[in-house]
């Protein structure tokens, strides 16, 4: 009907995202057309029908109306996040792949502040019991003691980080990686940006990471994050 969707859609779990056994090759997504023989004038060819009013008359011609898709995995490919980007962090064309967790939030790009540039991220919402705001799952890059991000706004926070898989949670106590949640929640520095830095010590190169910023209970938040050095790859959902 002269507009084009994306039907078809291939998932990647994060064991074709991490550094062992194949994995997906980035940028290698695409469609698939045998060459061209799925094709006329550029647009697939259609399976042909005839309706009449008393059945449908299959010709037995043609293809589909949509293609399949396809990808590349690979032993010997770079992994896909760890490709260098001007853009992370830095919410001035992107999401950067946070997730809200919980339906009591709303988070968007918003230009009221940010460290540079004119972009960051916002989050506000309350809820009655602690929990999970902002979800990313990242891998640990080479070179990258710490992950950093900036955060400024008003209410309470903490942070916390896993190996993917792994039910063990550490968090965050000034630059220091705690096992226990207590007294790792601090009040969000109002009007001002600042630095926090998240050590990677616990994890090796290549290894995935969930990395999560908490919320305090019945505390109102107004959250913004920006310049977070971790790149990851989810789509975060909309305004």
């Amino acid at each position: 009907r002269g507009q084009f969707n994306t039907l078809d859609h291939i998932l990647l779990p994060h064991t074709l995202l991490d550094s062992t056994n194949l994995r997906y090759r980035a940028k290698s997504f695409s469609h698939f057309t045998m060459n061209g023989a799925l094709l006329s004038n550029n647009t697939p060819i259609r399976w042909d029908i005839i309706r009449t009013k008393e059945r449908i008359i299959h010709r037995n011609q043609g293809w589909s109306d949509h293609l399949p898709v396809v990808l590349t995995l690979s032993t010997d490919c770079p992994i896909p996040n760890t490709l260098e980007s001007s853009n992370v962090g830095s919410f001035e064309t992107c999401n950067d792949g946070w997730i809200v967790q919980s339906p009591k939030f709303l988070a968007y790009r918003t230009t009221e502040q940010s460290v540079d540039g004119k972009w960051s991220l916002k989050v506000t919402g309350v809820d009655k019991a602690n929990g999970t705001l902002l979800k990313l799952s990242s891998y640990v890059p080479d070179n990258q003691k710490f992950a950093k991000i900036q955060i400024a706004g008003s209410g309470e926070y903490g942070i916390r980080i896993q190996k993917a898989g792994d039910k063990k949670w550490f968090y965050l106590n000034g630059t220091i990686l705690s096992k226990s949640a207590a007294k790792t929640f601090v009040p969000l520095p109002k009007n001002k940006w600042t630095q926090r830095l998240i050590p990677l010590d616990p994890f090796r190169v290549g290894d995935m990471v969930n990395l999560e910023i908490r919320y305090r209970g019945n505390v109102p938040q107004q959250l913004y994050i920006d310049n977070c050095s971790l790149n990851g790859w989810f789509r975060l959902r909309g305004k």
